[in-house]
């Protein structure tokens, strides 16, 4: 899609040389080729997005994705304002303290996208509901995104998705690795 609307000059003729691309692509590629699948998903994806999205998501030169502790890092670099009553400043930290992140609770759904989840080294396709994907070969993080999901809409603290991630790979016959709360936080961000 870059590659054919590179050539335009304004936001306005990109996303539709971008789209032809698409429409293009769907044309001539096998029905049944990995292109295919891609394009399909594209289709899926981005279907009711304006062209603002597809500029942005798709077309923009530097879109550099992240996780929500990265996006926080990085604001750090920026000017800050805070209002707060005065016998709270010492409360305020300026570089926040990671472990205080495992007070938080964590909720999720991110089903398997290839049928029930494999609870050993196989990789793993694993889809929010905003079609975004992530894979892992871990037994421990398939664990996790399958509690979290079982437990959507709810939230579990820190210690209880150890837990239940924990139980539920003992029920597999695995032996969790005593890195478990590790991997947590690691998905977790902290």
């Amino acid at each position: 899609m870059q590659l054919a609307s590179g050539g335009s000059a304004t936001p306005e003729d990109r996303a539709p040389e971008a789209r032809g691309m698409v429409d293009f692509l769907e044309e001539v590629i096998p029905a049944d080729s990995v292109l295919a699948r891609v394009v399909a998903e594209f289709r899926a994806h981005s279907e009711g997005f304006g062209d603002s999205y597809l500029l942005h998501e798709e077309l923009e030169t530097f879109n550099s994705p992240c996780y929500f502790y990265e996006m926080l890092a990085r604001a750090r670099m920026f000017r800050e304002s805070l209002l707060v009553h005065a016998e709270r400043e010492s409360q305020i930290r300026y570089n926040p303290d990671r472990r205080r992140f495992r007070h938080l609770h964590l909720a999720a759904l991110v089903p398997p996208a290839d049928g029930p989840t494999r609870l050993d080294n196989s990789r793993q396709e694993y889809r929010e509901a905003g079609g975004a994907t992530l894979f892992t070969n871990d037994p421990g993080i398939k664990a996790a995104l399958d509690v979290l999901s079982a437990h959507w809409p709810w939230t579990l603290s820190r210690q209880e998705l150890v837990d239940a991630v924990h139980a539920r790979l003992v029920d597999a016959g695995l032996t969790p690795s005593d890195s478990l709360p590790d991997i947590v936080d690691n998905l977790r961000g902290c």
